[in-house]
């Protein structure tokens, strides 16, 4: 598997679809583990840590840089 830095963007949105599920586990583990606070705080970051980089890979992809 090659460095984060070398992958094409094609290749870095497939990598960031393939952890989704991860994500989503985590996610649904958080409150189990953790204080409802630090729960609420762990989602938001992944969420949106994900939905980024979603949302900056798929334009650049398509757009073949």
């Amino acid at each position: 598997m090659k460095p984060w830095n070398e992958l094409n963007y094609k290749e870095k949105f497939i990598r960031t679809l393939a952890i989704t599920p991860f994500v989503i586990i985590a996610c649904i583990l958080a409150p189990v583990f953790l204080r409802t606070a630090y729960a609420v705080a762990a989602i938001f970051v992944l969420a949106i840590t994900l939905i980024l980089q979603l949302i900056f890979t798929y334009p650049k992809w398509r757009n073949g840089e």
